[in-house]
């Protein structure tokens, strides 16, 4: 784990660095239409099913109520899964979520394989078009999705005003590596983003008796060469703004901002370590795992980080931001979730 240089004080997300936007990362479930070699069976074994839609509006709605009082001016919420188009209802939530009064702007972030058909997506333009932006994370998959129908849905989103990534699953294989870089290619011609992650895998870490983090590190096989091989070629892309409302930054100690062009290399890189710093995760960030419990984040594990349960109706949100326990982000939303460094 690298430590963060010493005149770096704040790391976050653009959208969350002056702590007026509030993040959710929310599971609905982990059913997915899709079922991966490379992909872990906990997002899409279907162990958690999708629930009755009323769970998922009431909480957001109790959400939206707290958040007001306590002046944030956005909501930022990623539905995720599993695969979340598969849930029948997610429409119903989506409009639930977008129409809503001008107390609060809702910006609404999709992770998705693209798999529905285009009258799915005519309809999500239709009931999302309240919303103050809207954002979909379109993952590719080569072992189910057609990639001339893929790239027509992911044109049309962005045509219509949607932004977009695609992002695909690298393996440490030359091969494979070779067949990205050719999806790169052909995705930058038809005017889309495209981003490569390389393979992850589980690495649990004890900290103490009470802290288990389960975070995420690149796999072993990956060599120097090829991580720099793909490093090099996304800071290529002629539409690395598409990817401007996850863009994350660095602000050293006399509030000058450094750039970072490429997630990959901050998230995949460094493995920064972040253990100390004072974290905004359960005061403006918030993450919703498949069984409804509502956590600071995916990566601390003791019970003190369950705020409550979406399916019980109670969650107590933190006052201010806390210590972070935990030595390093594996998702991106919380890499998003501002952290400020402590004096001393």
């Amino acid at each position: 784990m690298n430590k963060v240089a010493q005149n770096i004080v704040k790391v976050g997300g653009n959208i969350m660095i002056d702590n007026k936007n509030f993040l959710v990362n929310f599971s609905l479930g982990n059913f997915c239409n899709y079922s991966c070699s490379y992909c872990w069976p906990a997002v899409h074994s279907g162990t958690y099913p999708f629930r009755n839609f009323n769970f998922y509006s009431l909480f957001i709605d109790d959400l939206k109520d707290e958040i007001y009082k306590r002046k944030f001016e956005s909501l930022t919420i990623l539905f995720t899964g599993g695969e979340p188009t598969a849930y029948k209802f997610l429409p119903k939530v989506i409009k639930n979520f977008c129409n809503d009064d001008t107390r609060i702007k809702n910006n609404l972030l999709l992770n998705t394989n693209l798999s529905p058909a285009l009258s799915w997506w005519d309809k999500f333009l239709k009931i999302s078009n309240r919303a103050n932006a809207r954002f979909i994370v379109a993952s590719f998959h080569h072992e189910f999705a057609d990639i001339d129908l893929f790239i027509k849905k992911a044109v049309y989103l962005k045509e219509k005003g949607v932004g977009i990534i695609i992002r695909k699953v690298v393996n440490p294989t030359e091969q494979d590596i070779d067949y990205c870089i050719g999806l790169f290619h052909r995705f930058e011609s038809e005017g889309l983003y495209f981003e490569m992650k390389p393979y992850l895998h589980n690495a649990p870490q004890k900290k103490d008796t009470t802290t288990i983090f389960v975070g995420k590190k690149i796999h072993e096989e990956f060599t120097n060469k090829m991580f720099n091989q793909l490093e090099e070629i996304q800071r290529s892309s002629k539409y690395i703004s598409d990817a401007e409302l996850i863009k994350i930054s660095l602000f050293d100690d006399k509030g000058i901002e450094k750039n970072i062009d490429s997630e990959m290399g901050l998230f995949y890189g460094n493995g920064l370590d972040f253990s100390g710093w004072n974290c905004s995760a359960g005061y403006n960030h918030l993450s919703i795992s498949h069984n409804g419990n509502i956590q600071r984040c995916f990566d601390v594990k003791n019970k003190e980080a369950v705020l409550g349960n979406i399916y019980e109706g109670t969650f107590k949100l933190h006052d201010e931001p806390t210590v972070c326990p935990v030595t390093s982000c594996s998702c991106i939303t919380c890499l998003l979730t501002q952290k400020e460094r402590i004096n001393g």
